[in-house]
């Protein structure tokens, strides 16, 4: 019977020593003892959904601000604008509007002009200034002082406009203190004649002129001009200032009469007014 032939032995060079795997016992059937450091064992990933994306939930979309810096600049300037006290608010609008109506001002007095665009020019500086004085205030209540103050400020400027208008009227802004004391004493002599039953000569419609001696009978413009070269300089001057006080009163009487007529027969200027008092209230508040 005849054998299969044997492969010849593998040559030494061909002989590789496959490791076996180390026993958990030992040679007398002991625990062995592990032979160097060993890596730790990741713990076994949970299960995941169906349809759910491999590897955690999609990054986030990048934030532009957060990438230019900007986020962190406008989060330090407002974390650096400390919110100051009501004066500070109070001050800066006051400052605002007294700028707004010597603009408006300068060009209403000379010309005549009352043009809404200057209140609303006035009413965006007040917000102005209101915002820089409050700083790190923001909403309702800084807002509001602005648009108090723009409300305050365009009556007065309106006053000033009216009462300068009534004073061009009277005709008295050229004429010398002199001849207006003159008259004012003609007219108390005038007085005295009317309470001694005397009549005076010169008829209603001669008071409208504009020379002032010329409005009185020539005897009591005489006994007034001899009343007032008798009195001392500092009468004079007192006689003289208590006419100027009592003509500013008056007319500032009549002027608030004056701006009440002048809104009611201008609905466009109340309008204007509306629009900065808003503008006023929003450069105030800050936006936010």
């Amino acid at each position: 019977m005849s054998t299969a032939p044997q492969s010849p032995p593998p040559e030494d060079d061909d002989l590789q020593l496959v490791p076996s795997a180390p026993s958990a016992h030992g040679p007398a059937g002991g625990p062995q003892a592990p032979s160097g450091p060993q890596a730790p064992q990741r713990p076994a990933a949970a299960p995941q959904p169906h349809g759910a994306p491999v590897g955690g939930p999609p990054p986030l979309a990048p934030d532009p601000e957060a990438a230019s810096g900007l986020g962190a600049f406008k989060k330090a300037k407002r974390e650096d604008d400390e919110e100051r006290p009501v004066h500070f608010w109070i001050l800066g609008g006051l400052i605002g509007g007294v700028i707004g109506s010597a603009i408006w001002l300068a060009i209403a007095l000379p010309t005549g002009w009352t043009l809404g665009i200057f209140v609303i020019v006035m009413g965006a500086l007040v917000g102005a200034g209101v915002r820089m004085g409050a700083k790190g205030a923001y909403g309702v209540l800084p807002g509001a002082v602005a648009a108090l103050l723009t409300l305050g400020f365009s009556y007065l400027c309106l006053h000033t406009i009216v009462k300068h208008e009534m004073a061009s009227w009277s005709g008295e802004d050229d004429t010398p203190d002199e001849m207006l004391m003159i008259s004012d004493i003609a007219g108390e002599v005038e007085l005295e004649v009317m309470a001694q039953g005397r009549q005076t000569e010169v008829p209603d419609e001669n008071y409208e002129n504009d020379d002032l001696k010329d409005n009185f009978q020539p005897s009591i413009w005489a006994e007034a001009e001899k009343r007032w070269n008798a009195l001392a300089p500092e009468e004079r001057t007192k006689r003289i200032e208590r006419h100027h006080k009592d003509k500013d009163e008056a007319m500032s009487t009549v002027a608030d009469v004056g701006v009440l007529v002048t809104l009611i027969t201008s609905p466009m200027f109340i309008v204007m007014i509306v629009l900065a008092t808003i503008t006023a209230y929003k450069n105030g508040a800050g936006g936010s």
